[in-house]
């Protein structure tokens, strides 16, 4: 970055309590084959040394944005955004790691297309030892308007993105009702304000997503606040307002919170979901071997039999029933 000239690109980390990974994100972001760019941690109230670990950085693209209290992640992501100088906003999270060309990459497209406001990228699930488990490698096909979003979720990783800070000023950034599922309400609010087309995605794997089985522990919460991001969604089809859902969301919250996985669940589900990735990219005998994994460890769930069933099958079969399945669950 040239003294005295501003960013062009803000990497905006959230991060709470990620003293045991903080530093490795940063050096991932500080290898960037891109230089124009600043980093900013948005330290959001952690009680470990987090705060000290992104001021031991010597860089000065590197800037710490300290928070007292922890507020959470949508109040966060909204304070980095306000305290940046850069015209893109670049999310990562703050256990994840970026690809040297993710930036370059991602700002190419923008360059190419000024009709985008947002570029994902394909990206790579994370075990607990580092291990990568399976790519995901988002459909070109999709157009990421409202019913796209509504049939097929959000699709990509959420640290993954870019963003022109504009696009996210004039819908009003994160809404802070959404302590989980704050992407995918920000991207409905993105298809409603710019249409489809708006989120482009490169096709190569510049991002590594971190999945661990206690992330899965607030399972049933995350469900609520995504499922109320859909419905707020169908209310602004409507020409409705959609203040009462938000109103009645933390009330909600607290009761769906007692549902939540114990951990025993969460790691069933944590093999079921990679297992899951690993049926979309063709290995179906590395799917099964999750399938049983998440069986054992939750067997009261109808999710991995279905995903014991589904990598079990000849593939005209499992397409069959993946469409029978989609469909059944649209109708409901």
């Amino acid at each position: 970055m040239v003294d005295s000239e501003r960013p062009l690109i803000s990497v905006v980390v959230g991060a709470y309590n990620e003293e045991d990974s903080l530093a490795d994100t940063i050096q991932s972001l500080l290898g960037q084959s891109f230089s124009d760019y600043e980093i900013i941690i948005v330290d959001d109230g952690s009680t470990d040394k987090t705060a000290e670990i992104a001021k031991s950085f010597e860089d000065t693209r590197v800037r710490l944005v300290a928070i007292d209290e922890n507020i959470g992640l949508p109040k966060a992501l909204n304070r980095g955004i306000q305290e940046s100088e850069g015209e893109y906003i670049a999310r990562a999270d703050a256990d994840e790691y970026s690809d040297p060309f993710r930036l370059q990459k991602q700002r190419s497209v923008f360059e190419a297309n000024s009709g985008v406001q947002a570029v994902g990228c394909w990206y790579a699930t994370i075990g607990p030892d580092n291990e990568r488990v399976a790519t995901v490698q988002v459909s070109q096909n999709r157009d990421f308007g409202v019913n796209d979003l509504l049939n097929n979720g959000p699709g990509i990783a959420h640290g993954s993105v870019m963003m022109q800070k504009e696009a996210i000023k004039r819908v009003g950034g994160y809404r802070e009702e959404f302590t989980l599922a704050q992407d995918y309400d920000l991207w409905f609010r993105m298809a409603d304000e710019f249409g489809e087309g708006w989120l482009d995605v490169v096709p190569e794997v510049l991002y590594e997503r971190r999945v661990e089985a206690h992330q899965l522990e607030k399972r049933e919460l995350q469900r609520l606040f995504a499922e109320t991001a859909r419905k707020c969604a169908k209310r602004r089809q409507r020409g409705e307002d959609d203040t009462g859902l938000l109103k009645e969301l933390s009330d909600r919250a607290q009761e769906v919170e007692s549902r939540n996985f114990n951990s025993r669940v969460a790691t069933g589900m944590y093999h079921y979901l990679q297992g899951n990735h690993l049926l979309e990219q063709g290995n179906h005998t590395a799917s099964r071997h999750r399938a049983l994994k998440a069986i054992w460890f939750a067997p009261t769930k109808p999710r991995p039999w279905y995903l014991l069933l589904l990598s079990s099958l000849p593939s005209e079969w499992r397409e069959a029933a993946q469409n029978w399945s989609q469909t059944v669950f649209r109708a409901r």
